[in-house]
């Protein structure tokens, strides 16, 4: 009988732990601005992102360089905010080195997942 009990407490109480982030979504972040900016010969992502869902994560994002003719020239994936994450209503700062291609004419981002940590 105890163990039955103690089985059911497990279940009951702590596996919504397990899935406390299951509401996060990349639906939840938007990127507010992005410019590319020459830096000493390396193409660097700058701009903004946004929470603008109501549960706190950390988005990864996708930077990608192309050319004037649309051709992909450099990508980069990383987590803006590092492992911390951004809460409802706030936005963090985009800041990468993307590539030393000088053929590199315009960015654009995409978010691609989320984490709780």
């Amino acid at each position: 009988m105890k163990r039955i009990v103690c089985c059911l407490f497990l279940i009951l109480f702590l596996s919504p732990l397990c899935f406390a982030g299951s509401d996060i979504s990349i639906s939840n972040f938007e990127i507010i601005s992005l410019r590319g900016e020459w830096r000493s010969g390396t193409l660097w992502a700058m701009g903004e992102i946004k929470n603008v869902g109501n549960v706190s994560g950390a988005p990864k994002i996708e930077i990608i360089a192309r050319d004037s003719s649309g051709n992909l020239i450099d990508s980069a994936k990383f987590w803006p905010n590092s492992t911390d994450p951004i809460y409802p209503g706030r936005s963090c700062g985009i800041k990468h080195p993307i590539t030393e291609n000088n053929q590199a004419a315009k960015i654009e981002a995409q978010i691609l997942s989320v984490s709780d940590w």
